[in-house]
C-alpha cells in the first residue's frame, strides 16, 4: 500500500451532478487532505444524490475525483484515528 501524505494541503471542489449540468457549488475549501476526505464521505452520506465532491491536489498530482476513491482512502487501515470523531 502506498504511503498517503494526510497533512498534504488540498482543495475541495463541491458540483451539483443533478440533472445533465454540472455546476460549481459553494466556495472551495482548502484544507489537509485528512480533513478533505472527511468532508466528502460525510457530505456524500447525506445527499449522494446531489453532489460530488473534487479533490483538487497541488504540485500536478492527480485529483481525487470519485466517491469510491475517496472512501478507499477513508477506510486505510493508517487514515488518521480521529475518523470517526
Amino acid at each position: 500500500m502506498r504511503r498517503l501524505n494526510y497533512d498534504e494541503p488540498v482543495t475541495v471542489v463541491w458540483h451539483d451532478v443533478r440533472g445533465l449540468q454540472r455546476l460549481a457549488q459553494g466556495k472551495p475549501v482548502r484544507c489537509k487532505l485528512d480533513r478533505a476526505v472527511r468532508l466528502i464521505v460525510s457530505d456524500w452520506e447525506r445527499r449522494r444524490d446531489a453532489r460530488l465532491g473534487l479533490i483538487l491536489r497541488d504540485g500536478g498530482k492527480k485529483p481525487i475525483t470519485s466517491y469510491e476513491d475517496v472512501r478507499a482512502i477513508y477506510d486505510r487501515d493508517d487514515f488518521p484515528v480521529t475518523k470517526r470523531g
